[in-house]
């Protein structure tokens, strides 16, 4: 749990790392057991189709990944998608079993995703809690990443 100053100060809380404890002073010096422990190393995958996968104009599909690395068991990631041409890709909260990316199809062409080395769909890296994530349909556009051709349409249709 990450503790703020603005929390600490006002309840009188007194964090002695050397001691492993906390005594809060504004409720009837209550003393609780802290300890603090390293994060570990930055995580970060490539993410690349595991197949080809053709998109339907005007559709949502799920493109099955499969990551360059290993990721720990115990955890959340952020998969932040590169900005693909033609299709719009969200930000996913991923763990060590995340298979699939949901891509959306705003055209009206066939898009294919090949599964070759060279394309990459985005990355995997740490989840720092900062941004904005789809919670609804109507929050979409906090989350998504679109191509600019895709983002043309949008307002051509859309002013």
């Amino acid at each position: 749990m990450l503790v703020g100053t603005d929390i600490l100060s006002p309840h009188g809380i007194i964090i002695d790392l050397n001691s492993g404890i906390a005594k809060i002073t504004s409720r009837e010096d209550i003393t609780i057991s802290v300890s603090t422990h390293s994060k570990g190393s930055r995580t970060l995958s490539i993410v690349k189709s595991a197949q080809n996968v053709n998109i339907i104009p005007g559709q949502y599909t799920r493109v099955p990944i499969q990551p360059q690395k290993d990721l720990p068991t115990n955890r959340d990631f952020l998969f932040k998608p590169y900005a693909a041409h033609r299709v719009t890709v969200y930000s996913h909260i991923v763990d060590h079993q995340k298979n699939e990316i949901h891509f959306y199809n705003p055209t009206s062409f066939l898009v294919k995703i090949n599964n070759n080395n060279n394309n990459k769909l985005g990355l995997i890296v740490e989840f720092e809690f900062k941004g904005r994530f789809l919670a609804k349909p109507e929050s979409e556009s906090f989350a998504a990443r679109t191509s600019r051709l895709s983002a043309a349409i949008k307002k051509t249709i859309h002013p």
